[in-house]
């Protein structure tokens, strides 16, 4: 008799980033209403806590969100919440009475099959997964049942966000402002924010102040924002910004490295523990250089819209908010074009004009007079725009701004073909009047949900270029204007950051940094392993002909608890490294492990990750063998006390394990139970006494799962493939096949053959003759079976 345990959340909560273009935040759509509408006289917030750290431009960004059922029915109901474009979800829980749920990371796989599994239970635990497009990581929906009548429904989320600094600003929002529903009521509204920095802030702005925020500046490197309301109305975003006061180059090195802090791998078949001990740095460099002497009064700018039918709806609202506001915001000296491509691509003029009120008014009537229509040559459009700046005298430095999604779908379709095309026809052919006569810097503004970052991000490498996005719905006013700004900026180059002791230092991300804007901010993120004192770091770089660089002496430290952002930070950098490989050479087995492995261990999204809600206590499938049952239960660090009731009368406290963070107890089933599924009462307290009461399921199985080979033929030549099907029991584990002696292969399901398959080749030196193919199959109990098909080997 063997006995294996299933995870069985309280809670019914279904999360996922697949949803329609809702753009409102933190609200909950009544399912049964069938209209798609919140409805505040059923559903409406009770409270919400808003506590946000920027802590050297980095937030860390926690809501509590409490939601009250007003109806006499239990509800059932959507959540929704969009992220910035640059955040990433780090947290999740939600709460079933006073028990907390806690969202966990798992392969992505692994949570899905979970998933459905409790869903043939009519449970439905809470799963929060990406779709596979890299621009939808910024939106999920949750749904929340039960809703219980008369009650409420509690639900906590954090992201976190590197803030960018442009022009010295550093700008941040919270999205709360409606833009297809009305405005939420909330009766009990907190909002808390603390910047904190390591160089003086100043001309802190904020905008529009809805919510009479109390601004309080706690020192020149530290504010504090603070509101507290009821019956407040959720209209409009929460946004500010504040200057950093710098001159010349301001470097700073941050450090986190905490030894006895323990990474575990939540996954409840394959979980482990371990201790991190490596250290954590982020190094950071904000330019505020003197304006460099100007050989051209002005700009030239190619602007050049995609005007595909890929860019209706709001994404055509976003892309003429951007270039009407480039135009209009055009300076004296400045000349531009503006070049339409779709299917076809269109000049406004013959040539690039010099900008006048005029001028500007017939460029966006062009663009006004257009339709969409069609699908995107995007490799056409760029030789276009080359071809504008070449063709016209270079009275000034030559911009190619590109405003699209980025998907090309006619013509060149393949990524490194445009690239290659672009960085050769962009070359820098020089001649003697003018070294740089066929140059253009690159900017790219993304629009929209689906923007193709990988293929965009890749356009402005070696191009001294500068890449921004914005969302359907996005607010994108200080994009905008950070993005107009850096055109003409001038550009840091040769940027090296050198650490002593290079044995010592790995992993650091970006692994190349060639160029950044002056007034803007470069950020290093890496790892130590072991602590040292008094490291030498210079950071180099170049303005034209200038060079310059900063040195500093730094600790890494053997345990600095100040900065706890910085080991997520390099992690999601490391993760963000390894999608762009795999985006761009394809899926690579060690590349992915990785990426979920990172992604588990530092707690955030990914592609191939997701958040499963989990209970307090995670009861992980360590599958009893006959006799020495064991049940494990993981919790957080508040309960002090467990006790185990079962289905036939037993009841069994658990001892607490110190070395695996794990709650235990030894016990026996009864030989008379049947192969069956089992309820197990646990009851938890805390450390303040408060008790909790989970019920858990348990599957008795004795049975050992059966296998059925399946073998296309039965004569084979040494060194011939062998393709091997096998059918098992759904609840096989491990299914592998061996020839005699040989060494034994897995067996992996195949969705098509509906089957388990693999390949053995015959070796070669294997005489001729009668031989066996035998099958082994381990089920999650650890029940056993064997089966085997007889085959000749001929030809030797």
């Amino acid at each position: 008799m063997r006995i294996k345990f299933l995870i069985f959340p309280l809670l019914v909560i279904l999360i996922s980033f697949v949803l329609p273009s809702f753009p409102d935040a933190g609200i909950i759509i009544p399912l049964d209403t069938g209209d798609g509408k919140p409805d505040e006289s059923k559903i409406s917030i009770h409270r919400m806590d808003v506590k946000v750290t920027i802590d050297n431009g980095y937030a860390t960004v926690n809501i509590l969100q409490v939601f009250h059922n007003h109806t006499s029915s239990i509800m059932e109901g959507q959540y929704i919440f969009v992220i910035p474009s640059s955040a990433t979800i780090s947290d999740f829980a939600v709460w079933d009475d006073n028990v907390r749920i806690p969202g966990v990371i798992l392969e992505k796989k692994r949570a899905r099959k979970i998933y459905e599994e409790i869903l043939q239970m009519t449970k439905d635990p809470g799963l929060l997964e990406t779709t596979d497009d890299e621009a939808e990581l910024h939106r999920f929906r949750a749904r929340l049942f039960p809703i219980r009548a008369g009650g409420t429904k509690r639900l906590e989320l954090q992201y976190t966000e590197k803030l960018d600094l442009s022009n010295l600003v550093t700008y941040f929002t919270l999205p709360f402002k409606p833009t297809v529903f009305k405005p939420q009521n909330c009766v009990d509204f907190r909002l808390n924010i603390d910047i904190v920095s390591n160089h003086k802030l100043m001309d802190f702005k904020l905008y529009p102040n809805s919510y009479n925020i109390k601004v309080t500046q706690k020192e020149n490197k530290a504010f504090n924002l603070s509101a507290a309301g009821q019956n407040v109305l959720l209209k409009d975003n929460v946004a500010l910004e504040y200057k950093s006061d710098v001159e010349g180059v301001q470097f700073d090195f941050l450090t986190y490295r905490n030894a006895e802090r323990f990474i575990y791998d939540p996954d409840p078949y394959h979980g482990y523990m371990f201790k991190d001990k490596k250290g954590y740095f982020f190094a950071s460099t904000i330019f505020n250089l003197p304006p460099a002497t100007k050989k051209t009064k002005g700009r030239d700018l190619v602007i050049l819209l995609d005007v595909s039918l890929s860019m209706q709806w709001n994404r055509l609202a976003q892309a003429y908010g951007a270039i009407e506001y480039f135009i209009k915001n055009l300076k004296s000296g400045d000349r531009l074009q503006v070049v339409l491509f779709n299917d076809e691509v269109k000049t406004w003029e013959k040539k690039l004009l010099p900008i006048s009120p005029e001028r500007a008014e017939s460029a966006l009537t062009f663009v006004k007079n257009s339709y969409l229509t069609g699908g995107t040559d995007l490799l056409g459009a760029l030789k276009e725009g080359l071809s504008q700046i070449k063709a016209n005298p270079h009275i000034n430095e030559p911009y190619l701004v590109v405003i699209t999604d980025g998907h090309p779908t006619m013509n060149e379709l393949r990524y490194k073909n445009i690239l290659e095309i672009l960085n050769k026809e962009n070359s820098r052919k020089a001649t003697t009047d003018n070294p740089r006569e066929y140059f253009a810097h690159v900017f790219i503004y993304g629009i929209g949900d689906k923007t193709n970052l990988t293929l965009l991000k890749r356009l402005i490498e070696n191009n001294d270029g500068y890449f921004s996005w914005v969302t359907d719905t996005e607010d994108q006013e200080f994009k905008l204007r950070s993005f107009l700004q850096k055109v003409g900026a001038d550009i840091i180059k040769d940027i090296r950051l050198i650490i002593e002791g290079e044995e010592n230092i790995e992993a650091v991300y970006p692994e190349t940094q060639s160029e950044a804007f002056n007034k803007s901010e470069i950020i290093y993120v890496g790892t130590y392993k072991e602590p040292r004192n008094n490291v030498k770091v210079t950071f180099k770089a170049r303005r034209g002909t200038q060079e310059f660089s900063e040195n500093a002496t730094v600790n890494l430290p053997a345990e600095d608890l100040t900065h706890s952002h910085i080991p997520r930070m390099w992690a999601k950098a490391r993760v963000d490294k390894l999608l762009d490989l795999i985006n761009f050479e394809g899926e690579k087995e060690e590349w992915i492990k990785e990426v979920i492995a990172l992604a588990k261990q530092y707690k955030f999204v990914t592609p191939y990750t997701s958040f499963l809600a989990a209970p307090r206590s995670l009861l992980r499938p360590r599958f009893i063998k006959p006799g020495d049952p064991v049940l494990r239960v993981r919790t957080d660090d508040a309960i002090v006390s467990i006790v185990a009731q079962f289905p036939f009368g037993l009841v069994k406290p658990l001892r607490y394990i110190a070395d695996e963070d794990v709650w235990e107890v030894r016990f026996l089933a009864p030989k008379e139970m049947k192969d069956s599924k089992y309820q197990c009462l646990l009851h938890l307290m805390d450390k303040d006494g408060n008790t909790y009461r989970e019920t858990k399921s348990f599957i008795i199985d004795s049975k050992a799962p059966d296998i059925s080979p399946v073998i296309s033929k039965v004569l084979y030549k040494p060194g011939e493939k062998m393709v091997i099907t096998a059918r098992a029991d759904a609840d096989t584990r491990r299914l592998q096949a061996k020839l005699g002696i040989g060494i034994p292969i897995d067996l992996r399901y195949n969705t098509a053959e509906k089957a388990s398959v693999g390949e053995l080749v015959i070796p070669e030196n294997l005489p001729s003759g009668k031989y066996t193919l035998q099958f082994f199959a381990e089920d999650f109990a650890h029940n056993h079976s064997t089966a085997s098909v007889d085959i000749e080997i001929v030809g030797r």
